[in-house]
């Protein structure tokens, strides 16, 4: 505890990380002498692995006993912190100085102040981002160390995503091939019993055209037969 400007104190606490850090929420409660007044500040780290070029939401969510407060979302990069973006609950009024990142209105309005980043982009955008939530007499940061994945993974996505179209057109073709040659197997077999059976209608009209002459020259013999 160090005294700061205008007879206010400043406590810092240090703790040990350890090994399941993501797994706690460290909180410091300060409480003046009398017990008439109560700081709080928390700190709560997570990591996200995502995808390069695809929208990621970072999750921050305010307490539910912190009904007014202010946002501030910061971007850390090899020991450089940029602003991101800004949200007063009292106002509803948000700034930002990212075009990409952004916060869902209606969310915000019920304490879900989680960020919006439209297709990230891996070298510029993998760090450390910070969610500060302030109130009267609370502060609480979620810090969120964001991977994004190279591009090659997300070449190796495109290429699967054309092989497997290439399945799919290979499936369709393959699937008309076999219709047409069923069709055209109909075809021939029809083709073949309609020849068959004009075979065998020429086969019966020859031997009609026969059969009529040797009965024509019955009748032409049987009067003579008669006279004699």
């Amino acid at each position: 505890m160090a005294p700061g400007g205008k007879g206010l104190f400043t406590v810092e606490s240090v703790l040990k990380q350890q090994n399941n850090s993501l797994d706690h929420i460290y909180v410091c409660n300060i409480t003046s002498k009398y017990g008439t007044q109560t700081w709080t500040a928390s700190l709560k780290l997570q990591e996200i692995t995502s995808a390069e070029g695809q929208d990621l939401i970072i999750p921050c969510r305010a307490p539910k006993d912190l009904q007014s407060f202010s946002l501030v979302w910061t971007f850390t990069i090899v020991n450089k912190t940029t602003d991101v973006l800004e949200y007063d609950s009292r106002t509803h009024k948000s700034s930002r100085s990212w075009d990409h990142a952004e916060l869902e209105e209606e969310n915000a309005l019920r304490g879900d102040v989680s960020l919006n980043l439209q297709k990230p982009v891996s070298s510029e955008h993998s760090g450390i981002y910070t969610c500060v939530l302030s109130g009267a007499k609370t502060r609480h940061l979620i810090q969120t160390r964001v991977v994004f994945t190279p591009s090659r993974q997300g070449k190796d996505f495109l290429k699967y995503n054309l092989w497997m179209l290439g399945i799919v057109a290979g499936l369709i073709a393959l699937l008309a091939i076999t219709l047409v040659i069923k069709k055209y197997r109909a075809k021939s077999k029809r083709n073949q019993e309609n020849a068959e059976e004009d075979a065998e209608m020429q086969s019966m009209n020859s031997a009609r055209t026969l059969e009529e002459p040797q009965a024509g020259s019955k009748l032409m013999t049987k009067p003579s037969g008669s006279q004699s």
